[in-house]
Order: C-alpha cells, then sequence, then structure tokens
C-alpha cells in the first residue's frame, strides 16, 4: 500500500513533552479488511490491553499491559513526576518484566478498541517503568477530523 498523505497533529511537542503526539496516514487506495474502532472514551485504570509489535527476527507478539491513568503514573508510584504525564497521554505496564510493553508507535488495544499508541518513557514499559501512550479517545475528534 503506497501512502497518500501524513497530517501530524499540529500541537504536538516533541521531543519537549510529547503531548499530542499522533498522526495520521492516509492511503492511496481503500483498504477492504477488518478494522478495530478507535476508542470513544478513555480505559479505566487497570483495564487489560495488548501492545502488537515487532519481535526480533520479523515476528510479529502482543504483549499483554495493564493501563494506567495519567493521574495513577504520574502519582510519585512509577519513575514520572508531575507535569510529565499530560491529559493527552495514558500509561500502560507490562505484565511480564520480560517483555518490551513500549516500542513507539505500536498500537494498543483494550476492549476491542484502539486506545492509545506507544509514544515514550523511561525504558521498555515494563518492570516499574510504565510506557506512555498518546490517549486515542482524548484526540478522537481531530483524527475524525483529518482521517
Amino acid at each position: 500500500m503506497a501512502p497518500k498523505s501524513l497530517t501530524l497533529q499540529p500541537r504536538v511537542s516533541i521531543p519537549a513533552s510529547n503531548e499530542n503526539d499522533v498522526g495520521v496516514l492516509r492511503l492511496a487506495e481503500p483498504v477492504n479488511d477488518a478494522v478495530i474502532a478507535l476508542a470513544t472514551s478513555e480505559p479505566a485504570n487497570g483495564a487489560n490491553a495488548i501492545v502488537t509489535g515487532w519481535a526480533s527476527g520479523d515476528k510479529l507478539v502482543d504483549v499483554p499491559v495493564s493501563i494506567l491513568s495519567a493521574e495513577k503514573c504520574s502519582s510519585g508510584e512509577y519513575k514520572y513526576g508531575e507535569g510529565e504525564i499530560l491529559d493527552s497521554m495514558l500509561c500502560a505496564l507490562a505484565e511480564n518484566s520480560q517483555a518490551c510493553g513500549g516500542l513507539a508507535g505500536n498500537p494498543v488495544v483494550s476492549n476491542n478498541q484502539l486506545v492509545g499508541v506507544a509514544s515514550w518513557g523511561y525504558g521498555c514499559g515494563n518492570k516499574g517503568n510504565p510506557a506512555v501512550l498518546t490517549d486515542l479517545a482524548a484526540l478522537r475528534s481531530w483524527i475524525s477530523v483529518n482521517s
């Protein structure tokens, strides 16, 4: 599939804070396959989710994670301080300490909805260092207008 256009969220703040870290890629041709719904609301704190990404050897893997609200993620329990996790962000912590749940750009699905995209973090999203996600429900209106 060839790309047609890429639109970045105009208020994206990279690398300063990674706020609004999302873009919309339009393809030149329609995709005639199943699609996953974009989240309409933020998942509950502690919700189960899956991060899908590539492992070594070009193997596609699913990493189970638990969703953490921005408030929980910046509560001091983890390495993030006040003001680092913003309203357009969520966090995800890999359940398996050997798995990496936070490679930038990887989709995060919970309850059959696309809830986030891995954005940044201190580490790999495991061992007490949650990955920081772009909260797609928070940016849903912008995504809808630009897709």
